[in-house]
């Protein structure tokens, strides 16, 4: 049986973007998102701003977008800000030293990739092919096979073991190390650590010896539970969501 691709969309997105993508055959279900506008899985969502939209963000209310856009970091693994039709904002009035130090504020410092598009067609295809990547899972990744040096220390050989977990860069895995001393330590706090929810379900945050550690949040644990201890954790609301 072909598998079934889905996608949740704010209902305040326009509506030929919602008929395009299910022209696609995608399945879309459309609600009213607290967070991001085009949720693709439980740990990717999507923030979607017209060139015009970007402006006005920018000399209405810039500090509104950074707070969209951390919400959207926090609440999600994998945020991306896309942008539509780019061109339109370099022919307004602004300046386009502003409108690039607001891009490559988000992307180097909120490290939020950033997807232009030149129209809404092409945020359909851009879209589609997200919500395939992520949610087809026989296909493969274009991954660089990792090699550990002959000649690394002690230490650097800890880093890169734990380099191997989910969303472990030689940073945060130095930061790991620093904080419970081996790669043994890590593996018990992301075990020790629990997932706090509200009372509707819904993923709220962690407690437990991870929260030492800056930037580490739910679906760092959930994902390294699974994978360490192959313990389930019921994080998706999203599933929920796709069920009903």
């Amino acid at each position: 049986m072909e598998k079934k691709f889905q996608i949740i969309i704010d209902k305040r997105e326009p509506k030929k973007i919602i008929d395009l993508l299910k022209q696609e055959e995608i399945e879309v279900k459309t609600q009213n998102l607290d967070v991001g506008d085009y949720i693709i899985s439980d740990s990717l969502a999507v923030e979607r701003k017209s060139g015009r939209d970007l402006v006005s963000s920018i000399t209405q209310d810039r500090r509104n977008l950074f707070e969209q856009l951390m919400r959207l970091s926090e609440t999600y693994e994998l945020p991306i800000l896309l942008i539509e039709n780019l061109k339109a904002a370099f022919k307004s009035q602004m300046d386009p030293a502003s409108i690039y130090g607001v891009i490559t504020s988000i992307a180097q410092r909120n490290r939020i990739p950033i997807i232009p598009t030149l129209n809404y067609k092409d945020t359909v295809l851009a879209l589609k092919r997200m919500v395939i990547r992520e949610q087809k899972e026989e296909e493969e990744p274009f991954v660089i096979a990792r090699r550990a040096p002959k000649t690394m220390s002690h230490e650097e050989r800890q880093t890169f073991y734990l380099e191997g977990l989910y969303n472990i860069g030689p940073k945060r895995a130095q930061q790991l190390l620093d904080t419970f001393t081996t790669p043994n330590g890590v593996h018990k706090a992301i075990k020790n650590t629990k997932i706090l929810y509200t009372k509707t379900g819904k993923v709220k945050g962690i407690e437990g010896e991870l929260c030492k550690v800056k930037g580490i949040g739910p679906n760092f644990v959930i994902k390294n539970k699974k994978l360490l201890f192959n313990i389930e954790v019921n994080n998706s609301k999203l599933q929920k969501k796709l069920k009903n």
